[in-house]
């Protein structure tokens, strides 16, 4: 596309994101508040997934704007093109980068910020049969409109923690603990919301957790018939719901939270019981190798943020 309507002088928003389906999301969000607080020019930059903890297929959808928008426009009342990497090289001299956790966010504890990333997502030109796949899930699945959303956030994250150098480990180990949740915690919360008869949903990208005899039974259903389609529908259908329940960090109940207007709130997790899950896997997948080392890391983090 031709970037010659880009007005010299003007400051220049690329949304440029990277990683997972709702810290994209969250940012564009973020990006739209943003520029139109500061009547800036708004660009999407849609990047190719480069870390080993998304599927490849996920890697290529992920990377075409096409699979998730209906439109070369990301959003309906503002301009936002959506360009390729070679396009927003050509407006580099007169960018401002806004990520999710960037110092220049547009602040989210005021009214008028969370009024901004309301209309930011209802504002979004998302993929029209996966937001019907989702109206009718909803409807099936909370006929009084009624529903509680839990988030049991752990592949990429077991994946890390159990995989990852010691060095690297070291660094981001916090982070790792802050997106973790437990089997024993999830299963615990469930089986309250189940015994006070609410109606509530997991969305969960663990095999663990979906082979639960208990939890499988409330499984997010499936929605579309991509990877990429199917993070987007539960995204969707998180912000529908009355309370989302997730990790102390995650960016993708945080999107729906800030797109629906959900109340967030992190799972109680018990710390002496994460930890026996955790050091039972990695005896289970790592041996005697760097065990002890990997355990006394993890038991320094989890102190920060488990009870």
């Amino acid at each position: 596309m031709s970037l010659a309507s880009a007005t010299s002088g003007k400051e220049v928003v690329i949304c440029s994101r990277f990683d997972g389906l709702g810290s994209r999301i969250r940012t564009l969000m973020n990006s739209y508040a943003y520029a139109r607080e500061a009547e800036a020019e708004l660009y999407l930059e849609w990047l190719p997934l480069p870390r080993k903890h998304y599927p490849s297929t996920s890697m290529e959808e992920l990377s075409d704007y096409r699979s998730v928008f209906s439109s070369t426009n990301a959003f309906v009342d503002f301009r936002c093109p959506i360009i390729g990497p070679t396009e927003a090289d050509q407006l580099r001299g007169r960018v401002a980068y806004i990520h999710a956790n960037d110092p220049k966010q547009f602040p989210l504890d005021t009214d008028y910020a969370r009024k901004r990333y309301a209309e930011a997502w209802q504002s979004l030109m998302l993929d029209e049969r996966t937001i019907d796949s989702v109206n009718e899930a909803f409807a099936s699945l909370s006929p009084n409109g009624e529903l509680v959303a839990i988030h049991i956030r752990r592949g990429d994250v077991l994946d890390e923690l159990l995989n990852c150098s010691i060095n690297k480990l070291e660094i981001k180990a916090n982070t790792l603990i802050r997106r973790f949740v437990p089997l024993a915690s999830a299963r615990r919360l469930c089986q309250l919301l189940a015994r006070d008869g609410k109606r509530f949903v997991i969305f969960t990208d663990d095999r663990s957790a979906k082979a639960d005899g208990f939890m499988s039974e409330f499984l997010a259903p499936s929605m579309a018939s991509s990877e990429v389609k199917q993070a987007l529908a539960e995204l969707l259908l998180m912000s529908r719901s009355r309370a989302i329940y997730c990790p102390h960090t995650s960016n993708y109940s945080t999107c729906s939270s800030l797109g629906g207007q959900v109340p967030q709130n992190t799972l109680s997790i018990a710390r002496e019981e994460a930890l026996e899950e955790l050091f039972s896997l990695i005896d289970s997948r790592l041996g005697n190798s760097d065990a002890a080392q990997r355990k006394e890391i993890i038991s320094k983090a989890a102190a920060r943020y488990w009870k």
